[in-house]
């Protein structure tokens, strides 16, 4: 499939007998973070700017030939100079491509779920990779850097209702995460129905595929998320949410990061916020 995007129509239907057939085959301050690394234990911190931060998020595939050039844009933007003070990226890897014959590695079914969600709010049934969300909204003109960047502009200037603060450890086979909610301006409401979620991403990672539409490629990948915790109420200004996940064997905290984000029911982004162990 040669195209820009890959659909899958009816997905609910469709995307449950793939998995069946898969299963036999600039006006504020720049966010401030500091990083630290000891043997065995590596640490991050970050506190939110006072403006938005565009959460990006690129629903991927390995099993998918239209996603490699999209795969490398999202790795593209850092040095694009999108820091985690304008965007906080993040690459979610879905399986139900899987059975054209190459499973995703980095597929996790809450991706799905959250494509699905998204799918649903703009009143359709279909998923389809690559797609990129930018504030919670599917955003189809990525490919043009003009108008990316205008974009993620107009999400910048605007001033952030809540703040973050994120501090990160990690010591062997786990990360202990807390994620502190801080009142933005002395005139802030409390977001009602607010959401807080947590992700641990890893860079560069490469996969040499053997099967599927990629097959004899090698595929590179940036901000792949790794573990995904399960959206939670935003705690009360000036209170802390804290958790331990269990990080996958095959983890890299020296090529890895940590985001946080708040979103609302309707998908639209309050802020974003993102730290890297070094």
């Amino acid at each position: 499939m040669h195209r820009f995007a890959h659909l899958a129509a009816a997905a609910l239907g469709i995307a449950a007998a793939a998995a069946a057939h898969a299963a036999s085959g600039a006006a504020s301050p720049p966010a401030v973070a500091t990083e630290a690394a000891s043997a065995g234990t590596r640490s991050c911190q970050a506190t939110s700017p006072s403006h938005r931060v565009a959460l990006v998020e690129l629903f991927t595939s390995e099993g998918c030939s239209s996603c490699p050039p999209a795969d490398r844009w999202l790795s593209s933007l850092r040095a694009a100079g999108f820091g985690f003070d304008r965007v906080v990226p993040l690459s979610l890897h879905v399986g139900y491509w899987d059975y054209i014959g190459w499973q995703d590695p980095y597929a996790k079914p809450a991706f799905t779920d959250r494509q699905r969600r998204y799918a649903r709010a703009r009143g359709s049934t279909t998923v389809y990779t690559p797609q990129v969300v930018l504030d919670g909204r599917d955003y189809r003109a990525w490919s043009s850097s003009s108008g990316f960047a205008r974009d993620v502009a107009a999400i910048n200037g605007q001033r952030a209702p809540v703040g973050l603060r994120i501090e990160a450890t990690q010591t062997g086979g786990s990360l202990d995460v807390e994620v502190a909610t801080l009142s933005a301006s002395a005139d802030s409401a409390p977001e009602s129905g607010a959401m807080l979620t947590i992700a641990v991403f890893e860079d560069g990672l490469n996969s040499r595929v053997t099967r599927g539409e990629n097959a004899g490629e090698t595929l590179g990948h940036d901000h792949v998320v790794r573990e995904w915790l399960d959206p939670i109420a935003l705690p009360a200004r000036g209170t802390a949410n804290a958790q331990r996940i269990d990080l996958p064997v095959s983890f890299d905290a020296s090529n890895a990061g940590v985001a946080a984000f708040v979103q609302r029911t309707d998908g639209s982004v309050l802020q974003a916020v993102a730290c890297l162990f070094r």
